[in-house]
């Protein structure tokens, strides 16, 4: 029974830790995504604003 126990305990610590680090992964790269998002839009807006002045 109490190496039943162990087992859960240790099954349960192990998908905790995975369930961290895939949230730690998919943020960063929902981070990442997001920054060159803002760049290109910037540039674009810029590119956009230089034509119509020109």
């Amino acid at each position: 029974n109490l190496h039943l126990n162990d087992l859960g305990n240790l099954l349960s610590s192990v998908l905790a830790t995975m369930h961290l680090s895939v949230c730690l992964c998919v943020e960063s790269n929902i981070d990442g995504f997001l920054t060159k998002m803002t760049h290109h839009l910037s540039r674009a807006l810029v590119t956009a604003f230089r034509s119509q002045a020109l």
